[in-house]
């Protein structure tokens, strides 16, 4: 199963009594959690390389958002940027603990608000990639309607088959269909974002070699970490490099994280 190709837990989270969140979780004892945030159209499968090399810095859950992955359609198509926020809500409620939040396109833009909402939950945040553009930025969804995946994504951590295997289920007679619900992919009431606007939760920005962040206003919180050989995505094209980032500045949040042996499983 791809839950397991890199090591990641497949668990489903079940609360209020009908609401059932998905995510892979790479169970480390430490005191540090990662919570990784996909974009639109994606899911935490592709997560995968980058969960996996992270898990040396800190305990690491990358969640399907609403409508994306293992976690259900909502049945009433309720996909404002506010039901993602609540989702989260109720998810940080549940694990009672301070997370560093790392997103990429939609899941950027979700963590930069939750940081704003919430800091004193938050210990930090981790952008990947290109500034967080809400909507319009829907990067590796358009990918599998392409051809372009199929040089771009040759010498990257992920085939394009592979790649097209994470975020789609397999039907039968050969066919693959969106793990995501289509209504998702424009979420109504999704913000834009400055970086200034986070200035009480120490935040990074892991730039690719297509990063666009040229029009971001470095803050005094802000931390920056250039990831060569990575096309747009760092998690995706160089993951190894970027979870090294990520770590040193989970590192730097949370010097009370130390490398310990990861729990056994029941």
């Amino acid at each position: 199963m791809l839950a397991n190709l890199h090591g990641g837990l497949s668990e489903y989270l079940k609360l209020l009594g009908y609401r059932r969140f998905h995510y892979l979780w790479w169970p480390k004892s430490s005191p540090a959690l990662a919570v990784l945030l996909h974009g639109l159209g994606e899911c935490a499968n592709t997560f995968g390389p980058f969960a996996r090399s992270l898990r040396t810095a800190a305990e690491v859950i990358a969640v399907d958002l609403r409508g994306h992955g293992g976690t259900p359609w909502d049945p009433d198509g309720q996909y404002h940027f506010e039901d993602y926020l609540d989702d989260l809500r109720i998810q940080m409620e549940h694990w009672q603990r301070s997370i560093t939040l790392v997103g990429a396109g939609l899941g950027a833009t979700l963590a930069l608000e939750v940081a704003r909402r919430r800091p004193q939950q938050v210990d930090g945040v981790a952008l990947l990639g290109p500034r967080p553009e809400g909507a319009a930025d829907n990067y590796m969804a358009d990918l599998l309607a392409s051809d372009r995946g199929k040089s771009e994504w040759q010498d990257a951590a992920l085939s394009p088959q592979a790649l097209r295997d994470m975020l789609t289920w397999a039907r039968p007679g050969g066919l693959r269909v969106p793990k995501c619900d289509p209504h998702s992919i424009n979420p109504a009431g999704c913000p834009q974002h400055e970086l200034e606007a986070l200035t009480q939760v120490p935040t990074m920005v892991v730039a690719a070699d297509e990063s666009q962040i040229d029009s971001w206003t470095p803050g005094t919180t802000t931390h920056t970490a250039a990831i060569r050989a990575a096309g747009r995505w760092p998690h995706i094209g160089n993951p190894t490099a970027a979870a090294q980032a990520v770590g040193s500045f989970i590192a730097h949040l949370r010097p009370d994280a130390q490398r310990r042996t990861p729990p056994e499983r029941a």
